[in-house]
Protein backbone atom coordinates (compact mmCIF):
# COMPACT_ATOMS: atom_id res chain seq x y z
CA UNK A 1 0.00 0.00 0.00
CA UNK A 2 1.84 3.14 -1.29
CA UNK A 3 1.93 5.95 1.45
CA UNK A 4 -1.04 8.40 1.16
CA UNK A 5 -0.52 11.50 -0.55
CA UNK A 6 -1.22 15.06 0.63
CA UNK A 7 -4.55 16.12 -0.36
CA UNK A 8 -5.80 19.86 0.67
CA UNK A 9 -9.24 20.24 -1.12
CA UNK A 10 -9.34 23.78 0.29
CA UNK A 11 -6.56 25.80 1.63
CA UNK A 12 -6.90 30.16 1.62
CA UNK A 13 -4.97 32.21 3.85
CA UNK A 14 -6.80 35.63 4.23
CA UNK A 15 -4.97 38.55 5.40
CA UNK A 16 -7.42 41.28 6.66
CA UNK A 17 -7.07 44.65 7.26
CA UNK A 18 -5.63 45.92 10.35
CA UNK A 19 -7.67 46.68 13.40
CA UNK A 20 -6.48 49.85 15.98
CA UNK A 21 -7.35 48.68 19.69
CA UNK A 22 -6.05 52.16 21.35
CA UNK A 23 -3.57 54.80 20.34
CA UNK A 24 -0.90 51.95 21.05
CA UNK A 25 -1.34 48.97 19.31
CA UNK A 26 -2.97 47.69 15.86
CA UNK A 27 -3.46 43.96 14.70
CA UNK A 28 -3.62 42.25 11.82
CA UNK A 29 -5.84 38.96 11.34
CA UNK A 30 -4.22 35.92 10.19
CA UNK A 31 -7.35 33.30 8.70
CA UNK A 32 -5.96 29.95 7.20
CA UNK A 33 -8.73 27.08 6.37
CA UNK A 34 -7.70 23.90 5.04
CA UNK A 35 -10.08 20.32 4.00
CA UNK A 36 -7.58 17.60 4.18
CA UNK A 37 -8.11 13.85 3.10
CA UNK A 38 -7.46 11.13 5.04
CA UNK A 39 -5.98 9.26 2.18
CA UNK A 40 -6.93 9.15 -2.05
CA UNK A 41 -10.79 8.39 -2.29
CA UNK A 42 -11.50 8.50 1.19
CA UNK A 43 -14.16 10.56 2.47
CA UNK A 44 -13.23 11.14 5.63
CA UNK A 45 -11.08 14.10 6.65
CA UNK A 46 -9.26 16.46 8.67
CA UNK A 47 -10.57 20.17 9.11
CA UNK A 48 -8.24 22.79 9.88
CA UNK A 49 -9.56 26.46 10.72
CA UNK A 50 -7.04 28.88 12.26
CA UNK A 51 -8.28 32.21 13.38
CA UNK A 52 -5.08 34.76 14.85
CA UNK A 53 -5.52 38.48 15.36
CA UNK A 54 -1.95 39.47 15.97
CA UNK A 55 -0.32 42.20 17.53
CA UNK A 56 1.47 44.09 14.46
CA UNK A 57 1.80 47.57 15.07
CA UNK A 58 2.48 50.06 18.67
CA UNK A 59 3.50 53.09 20.20
CA UNK A 60 6.39 51.38 21.55
CA UNK A 61 8.08 49.30 19.41
CA UNK A 62 10.27 48.03 22.25
CA UNK A 63 7.12 46.32 23.98
CA UNK A 64 5.68 45.09 20.73
CA UNK A 65 8.19 42.44 20.67
CA UNK A 66 8.47 40.76 24.10
CA UNK A 67 4.30 40.86 23.32
CA UNK A 68 4.68 38.78 19.77
CA UNK A 69 7.41 36.46 21.04
CA UNK A 70 5.21 35.02 24.03
CA UNK A 71 2.05 35.29 22.08
CA UNK A 72 3.92 33.37 19.00
CA UNK A 73 5.59 30.56 21.76
CA UNK A 74 1.85 30.11 22.98
CA UNK A 75 0.43 29.59 19.43
CA UNK A 76 2.72 27.52 17.73
CA UNK A 77 5.10 24.32 18.38
CA UNK A 78 8.73 25.25 19.00
CA UNK A 79 9.88 24.68 15.50
CA UNK A 80 7.63 27.56 14.08
CA UNK A 81 7.70 29.98 16.66
CA UNK A 82 10.62 31.65 15.78
CA UNK A 83 9.33 31.88 12.20
CA UNK A 84 6.94 35.43 10.57
CA UNK A 85 3.89 34.49 11.66
CA UNK A 86 2.21 34.41 7.88
CA UNK A 87 5.22 31.62 7.23
CA UNK A 88 4.30 29.79 11.10
CA UNK A 89 1.05 29.88 10.04
CA UNK A 90 1.27 28.11 6.91
CA UNK A 91 3.96 25.95 8.52
CA UNK A 92 1.75 24.40 11.63
CA UNK A 93 -1.70 24.22 9.27
CA UNK A 94 0.92 21.65 6.64
CA UNK A 95 2.65 20.23 9.47
CA UNK A 96 -0.98 19.19 10.85
CA UNK A 97 -2.21 17.81 7.62
CA UNK A 98 0.41 15.63 7.62
CA UNK A 99 0.87 14.12 10.75
CA UNK A 100 -2.70 13.28 10.35
CA UNK A 101 -2.22 11.46 6.71
CA UNK A 102 0.33 9.59 8.25
CA UNK A 103 -1.35 8.79 11.53
CA UNK A 104 -3.93 7.21 9.13
CA UNK A 105 -1.88 5.05 7.11
CA UNK A 106 0.16 3.92 10.42
CA UNK A 107 -3.30 2.69 11.63
CA UNK A 108 -4.53 1.09 8.59
CA UNK A 109 -1.25 -0.55 7.73
CA UNK A 110 -0.74 -2.27 11.05
CA UNK A 111 -4.19 -3.82 11.04
CA UNK A 112 -5.32 -6.03 8.20
CA UNK A 113 -9.06 -5.76 8.90
CA UNK A 114 -8.96 -2.01 8.56
CA UNK A 115 -6.61 -2.42 5.20
CA UNK A 116 -9.28 -4.91 4.04
CA UNK A 117 -12.26 -2.31 5.39
CA UNK A 118 -10.70 0.84 4.39
CA UNK A 119 -12.05 2.59 7.67
CA UNK A 120 -10.09 5.99 8.43
CA UNK A 121 -10.81 8.39 11.50
CA UNK A 122 -12.25 12.21 10.95
CA UNK A 123 -10.59 14.70 12.97
CA UNK A 124 -10.83 18.65 13.65
CA UNK A 125 -8.36 21.30 14.59
CA UNK A 126 -9.74 24.90 15.16
CA UNK A 127 -7.41 27.26 16.28
CA UNK A 128 -8.65 31.34 17.80
CA UNK A 129 -6.82 33.88 19.36
CA UNK A 130 -7.62 37.69 19.57
CA UNK A 131 -7.79 40.47 21.56
CA UNK A 132 -9.74 39.81 24.87
CA UNK A 133 -9.73 43.43 26.04
CA UNK A 134 -7.81 46.21 26.89
CA UNK A 135 -7.95 48.06 30.36
CA UNK A 136 -5.77 50.76 31.15
CA UNK A 137 -2.93 49.53 28.75
CA UNK A 138 -2.67 45.96 30.42
CA UNK A 139 -3.71 43.70 27.16
CA UNK A 140 -5.53 40.45 28.17
CA UNK A 141 -4.62 38.17 24.92
CA UNK A 142 -7.36 34.76 24.70
CA UNK A 143 -5.99 31.15 22.31
CA UNK A 144 -8.93 29.23 22.26
CA UNK A 145 -7.56 25.57 20.67
CA UNK A 146 -10.37 22.85 19.77
CA UNK A 147 -8.83 19.22 18.98
CA UNK A 148 -10.52 16.04 17.59
CA UNK A 149 -8.87 12.57 16.88
CA UNK A 150 -12.23 10.34 17.38
CA UNK A 151 -12.68 9.53 20.56
CA UNK A 152 -16.63 10.71 22.17
CA UNK A 153 -15.99 14.51 22.06
CA UNK A 154 -13.22 16.69 21.25
CA UNK A 155 -11.47 18.93 23.62
CA UNK A 156 -11.27 23.07 23.95
CA UNK A 157 -8.21 24.37 25.67
CA UNK A 158 -8.19 28.38 26.31
CA UNK A 159 -5.49 30.27 27.62
CA UNK A 160 -4.76 34.03 28.35
CA UNK A 161 -1.88 35.81 28.42
CA UNK A 162 -1.61 39.74 30.23
CA UNK A 163 0.84 42.13 28.92
CA UNK A 164 2.16 45.52 29.98
CA UNK A 165 1.51 47.76 26.84
CA UNK A 166 3.79 50.05 28.22
CA UNK A 167 6.84 47.71 28.43
CA UNK A 168 5.86 44.87 26.74
CA UNK A 169 6.11 42.69 30.49
CA UNK A 170 4.11 39.54 30.75
CA UNK A 171 1.68 39.91 34.15
CA UNK A 172 1.03 37.81 37.05
CA UNK A 173 -1.73 38.01 38.92
CA UNK A 174 0.72 38.53 41.45
CA UNK A 175 1.02 42.03 39.93
CA UNK A 176 -2.66 42.95 40.52
CA UNK A 177 -3.58 41.25 44.24
CA UNK A 178 -1.44 42.07 47.24
CA UNK A 179 -2.51 38.24 48.68
CA UNK A 180 -0.35 34.76 49.52
CA UNK A 181 -1.22 31.63 47.33
CA UNK A 182 -3.35 30.23 50.60
CA UNK A 183 -5.35 33.88 51.04
CA UNK A 184 -5.51 33.55 47.37
CA UNK A 185 -6.64 30.00 47.44
CA UNK A 186 -9.23 30.24 50.09
CA UNK A 187 -10.89 33.00 48.11
CA UNK A 188 -11.30 31.62 44.61
CA UNK A 189 -12.85 28.45 46.76
CA UNK A 190 -15.07 31.11 48.47
CA UNK A 191 -15.69 33.09 45.36
CA UNK A 192 -16.62 29.75 43.45
CA UNK A 193 -19.36 28.61 46.08
CA UNK A 194 -21.13 32.47 46.11
CA UNK A 195 -20.92 32.58 42.13
CA UNK A 196 -22.47 29.13 41.55
CA UNK A 197 -24.73 29.58 45.01
CA UNK A 198 -23.55 26.08 45.80
CA UNK A 199 -22.04 25.20 49.00
CA UNK A 200 -18.35 23.01 48.80
CA UNK A 201 -20.62 19.73 49.22
CA UNK A 202 -22.71 20.02 47.24
CA UNK A 203 -20.12 21.42 44.23
CA UNK A 204 -18.04 18.34 45.52
CA UNK A 205 -21.18 16.11 45.06
CA UNK A 206 -21.07 17.53 41.13
CA UNK A 207 -17.21 16.45 40.80
CA UNK A 208 -15.60 19.27 41.66
CA UNK A 209 -12.05 18.49 43.37
CA UNK A 210 -11.42 21.41 45.58
CA UNK A 211 -8.26 20.33 46.11
CA UNK A 212 -7.17 22.07 42.58
CA UNK A 213 -9.22 24.90 42.89
CA UNK A 214 -5.92 27.30 43.29
CA UNK A 215 -4.04 30.04 41.79
CA UNK A 216 -3.68 29.51 38.21
CA UNK A 217 -1.84 31.94 35.73
CA UNK A 218 -4.08 31.53 32.77
CA UNK A 219 -6.10 34.39 33.90
CA UNK A 220 -7.77 38.32 32.29
CA UNK A 221 -8.43 41.31 33.63
CA UNK A 222 -11.27 43.25 33.45
CA UNK A 223 -11.73 46.83 34.90
CA UNK A 224 -12.88 45.75 38.46
CA UNK A 225 -11.35 41.92 38.92
CA UNK A 226 -9.16 39.45 37.33
CA UNK A 227 -10.90 36.59 36.18
CA UNK A 228 -8.90 32.94 36.73
CA UNK A 229 -9.77 30.45 33.91
CA UNK A 230 -10.05 26.47 34.52
CA UNK A 231 -10.61 24.52 31.40
CA UNK A 232 -12.91 21.27 31.44
CA UNK A 233 -10.89 18.51 33.61
CA UNK A 234 -8.92 21.51 35.53
CA UNK A 235 -11.12 21.05 38.65
CA UNK A 236 -14.28 19.38 37.53
CA UNK A 237 -15.46 16.81 35.23
CA UNK A 238 -15.58 17.08 31.30
CA UNK A 239 -19.95 17.58 31.80
CA UNK A 240 -19.36 20.59 33.98
CA UNK A 241 -16.95 22.06 30.93
CA UNK A 242 -15.07 25.29 31.77
CA UNK A 243 -15.28 27.29 34.73
CA UNK A 244 -14.70 30.76 35.85
CA UNK A 245 -13.95 32.43 38.94
CA UNK A 246 -14.06 36.14 39.19
CA UNK A 247 -11.76 38.33 41.78
CA UNK A 248 -12.15 42.16 42.72
CA UNK A 249 -8.99 43.70 41.82
CA UNK A 250 -9.88 45.51 45.73
CA UNK A 251 -9.02 42.18 47.23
Amino acid sequence: MKKLSLILFLALVLFACGKQHNEQLKTTAYHKTAHVRAADGARECMDIDMQIEFPTESQNPQALTPIQQSIMQHLFPDYCASMPIKEAVNAYADTLAKEYQDDNYMLISEDKELMESVHYFPAEFLLNADINNINDNILSYQIEEYNYYGGAHGSTTTTYLVFNLNNGQQLTYADFLDLSDQELTLLLQQELCRQTQLTQLQLEELGYDFSFIKPTQNFFVETDSLVFHYNAYDIAPYCVGAQSIKIPRSK
